[in-house]
Order: C-alpha cells, then structure tokens, then sequence
C-alpha cells in the first residue's frame, strides 16, 4: 500500500483511477490542476504521482519539471498518463524524467501493473538508502575525529561518538541545542563565524586550526574543516565539520621547537666561541708570523736574493692567511654586532659581501635605529647572511637590496633581488609544509618562529623577495 497523488483534470477519470487503485488498499490523494497538484505534493509528499498531460492551467510536463526541480521531490516516481498517441510526447516526458508513460485508455492490470512496479522499485531504492546511511553512520561513529552534522544555519542535527568524548557529552545528551560555533574557543569564536563558515558556504569547504572547548571549559588544539552540501538549485543544503584533536602533535611540535631553538642557540654560543678563538689566538699567532717572516726577510738582504723572494711569498701567504682568518672570524661572529649593534654590523656585511661576490647591495635601514635585544639582533643578522649567501649562490642577480624598518612594537626586514628566482614548485611546497629542498629557508624560518615573528616568501618579477617581522618587547623604546 502506498499514496499516490492522482492530478487530473477530469473527475470521471479521476474518479476510475480512485477506483483501480483501491483494489490494492492505496490511499489517493486527487488534484484538478497543477498549481494544487505541486501544492498537494510538497505537503504531503506522496509515493508515486499519476499525472495527465492536458491540465486545466499549464501541461504535465510543466509539473514534471517543478517536480524535479524541487529537492524534496526530486525523487518521486511520476507516470504519465495521457490519450495522445504521439512518440514525441512520450519521449519529451520520459527525456523530462518521467518513470513511465500510460495510454489512455487503460485497463486496470496495465495501471496496476505500472504502479506496482514503480512502487517496488522505489521501495527499493529506499532500503538501499536506508543501507548505506547505516553504512556511512557506521563509518562515522568508527571514527577517532569528531564529526558533526549541521543545517545551512550551523544548528547541530549529529554528533558522533568520538565527538561526544571530545566535548565531553554524554552519549545519551542532546546536541541538537548546539551550533557549530559552539564547539570553538569563545577566544576565536567570532572569527569562526564570520570567516570559516562563510567561506565553507561560498566555496565549498573551509580548512584551518583553531581550538576545540570542552563542557568542562577546558580547549585543545584541533585541526578544522567544513564542507558545504548544495542543492540543486546552489543552496546550501548542510554542513559538515571535521575536527582532529592535536595535542599529541603540538606537544610533539613545542618540544622539537623547544630542540630546534636549543640547537641554534648553542650553535650561536660555538660561533661565538670559535670566533673569537680564532680573533684571538691564531689571528694573533699569524699576525706573529708576518711580524718574524719580515725580519727575517731584512736579515737575508730583502727580497733581491733567492732566499729573499721566497721569504716574500711566505710573508704574502701569511698575509693572505690573516685576512682570510680575520674576516671568517668576523663572519662567525661579527663583533659589531655586540659593540654597535644591527645597522653597523649589517652595513659591515654587505659592504665586505659585495667586495667578495661582486653583486651590488643597497642598504636601507630607518634613521635612529635603536638597539634590539640580543636575540632579536642575531636572528637578523644570520637571515641577511643566509639571504646573501643564497642569492650568490642561486639566483644568478648582480643586485639585492636589504631594507631594515624599526616601528614602534616590531622591526621589519626586507631581501630582495632580481635573478632567476626560486622554482614554482620548491616555492609551493616550502609554503605548504614550510620545507625545501636546502636548510637554508627552513633554518631561517625556524628562527623567526622562535621569536614568534612572521617570515614570508614570495615571487618577484622577476626574483624573491623575503621579509620577515618580529615583535619587539614594549619595554624597548
């Protein structure tokens, strides 16, 4: 038994399709026209609609297509029924989705048989949809990450298990009374309503990291996305949302941050060290050595006698020695940095860089540089070296140009140059992971996430251009 919506415009026959149809025990529904027939159809949602194509206000094929085109009809089976014996209004109907095609006039087995069969089919297809929600509500409720089922407006209709235990519901509790939103940090709450969801709505999906609060008002740090399901017509229908707890994977992430800073530091504190071992002891034992080459240069008559030239070599050797240890030890660990700060050891840099690369560098740096702290200080320096280091090695430009800007509560830093630039796909994949394929970027990154600044890659035309921020204590003026 099931209830079909009879939409005739001629009693009699509506009253013989009644009929026909009570044999079996199904319950009719009747209309005269289209405009009642979709009325009755969204109200009371029948199992199968039998419809003319001759209606009093518009043709069946109209209220076929308002049929399909509304998703909570969508799927109900239709048969037409008409006594035109044109192919081409059949095929117009069946091509308009139409499930069967009945020419009047029909017998009762015909009209039994068609509306039998549909009904069967749809029954069918009902348990299969009634099988897979099993299926998916299973896989759903397998699952370790929290999901959660919403209406277009975010209100809450699922939640499962693993969800429950996230938020700490009970699995008896109602969710029906929470949003979406209500599942985020009050600290980032806002933001989540006025741009994730949003842009889920908009394009489809939304993915990003926020924090997951618990009744108990304890948060966890989660990942986030948010799917968006359409109708038909490009409505948004519900939404999805996925959320994975990370706190296994931040803790995993603070202590090789914490490894990471410890290792730069101590690499800092060995370039230090080993810089001024150099300064001081075999700087000054080379310095020694030219002193005692060039006496003994004077005691065996100059540089005219053969003893004397190869002496003169042995004192240009140690020259060339010096210089080359001197400005290593510089490099290691320049001590302007310590005694004049930034700008001067920068300025220092770029000025020996260009002698020895050949590229030219402009310096720019903000009148009435203050001092930073120490930290602050080194993280730049070592990223100008990096950067110039790269751009010797790399890029292939006979210019850069470095840009230091102090602001109030920040200091910004600039590279840029004008090479060949770093490969799409080296550049797509260091901003997705924030890996390449040197340890130059990644190391750079590293220590300006350890003073929790902002580093940033990007594309010129043509070359690269970094910049980085980094946060100055309000104490400093």
């Amino acid at each position: 038994m099931g209830q079909i919506l009879v939409i005739e415009d001629d009693a009699a026959c509506r009253d013989i399709v009644r009929r026909i149809l009570a044999v079996k025990r199904h319950t009719v529904i009747e209309a005269a026209t289209a405009e009642e027939g979709l009325r009755l159809a969204r109200a009371e949602r029948p199992d199968l609609i039998l419809t003319d194509i001759n209606l009093g206000d518009a043709d069946g094929f109209s209220l076929l297509a308002g049929v399909r085109a509304n998703p909570s009809l969508a799927t109900i089976p239709v048969i037409i029924m008409t006594g035109r014996s044109d192919a081409t209004d059949m095929r117009r109907g069946m091509d308009g989705g139409a499930d069967d095609y009945l020419q009047k006039p029909f017998d009762t087995l015909s009209l039994l048989a068609a509306v039998e069969a549909r009904l069967q089919k749809q029954e069918a297809l009902r348990r299969e949809a009634l099988e897979t929600q099993a299926r998916l509500l299973a896989m759903l409720e397998a699952t370790p990450d929290l999901v959660g089922l919403a209406r277009a407006d975010g209100q809450l209709v699922y939640l499962n298990n693993a969800g429950r235990a996230l938020l700490g519901l009970t699995a008896s509790a109602p969710v029906t009374q929470l949003a979406l939103a209500d599942l985020v940090s009050p600290a980032s709450r806002a933001d989540f309503v006025e741009h994730a969801l949003p842009a889920a709505r908009t394009h489809g999906v939304w993915s990003g990291e926020g924090f997951l609060r618990r009744l108990s008002g304890l948060e966890m740090p989660v990942s986030q996305v948010i799917v968006a399901r359409y109708t038909e017509d490009g409505r948004v229908d519900s939404l999805a949302a996925i959320m994975r707890d990370l706190t296994d994977q931040k803790q995993v992430e603070n202590a090789m941050s914490l490894l990471a800073g410890a290792l730069m530091r101590s690499q800092d504190d060995e370039r230090r060290r080993i810089g001024r071992e150099l300064h001081d002891s075999t700087a000054q034992a080379l310095a020694a050595l030219e002193i005692e080459l060039a006496r003994v240069q004077r005691q065996w008559g100059g540089a005219e006698t053969p003893a004397g030239a190869n002496l003169t070599q042995c004192l240009r050797l140690a020259k060339q020695s010096s210089q080359e240890i001197r400005t290593m030890s510089y490099l290691l660990h320049p001590p302007l940095l310590d005694e004049m700060g930034l700008v001067s050891a920068v300025r220092w840099f770029l000025d020996g860089f260009a002698q020895r690369s050949g590229i030219e560098v402009t310096f720019k740096a903000t009148d009435n540089f203050d001092r930073l702290p120490e930290q602050i200080e080194l993280t730049l320096f070592r990223v100008v070296q990096e950067c110039l280091s790269n751009i010797h090695r790399s890029s292939g430009s006979k210019t850069a140009r470095v840009e230091l800007t102090r602001e109030r509560k920040s200091v910004r830093l600039e590279v840029s140059d004008q090479g060949r630039g770093i490969p799409a796909e080296v550049l797509a994949e260091f901003q997705r992971v924030g890996v390449s394929t040197g340890v130059g970027l990644s190391g750079m990154r590293e220590r300006v996430r350890q003073l929790r600044g902002t580093f940033q890659l990007e594309p010129g035309s043509p070359g690269t251009r970094i910049w980085i921020m980094l946060p100055v204590p309000a104490t400093l003026p």
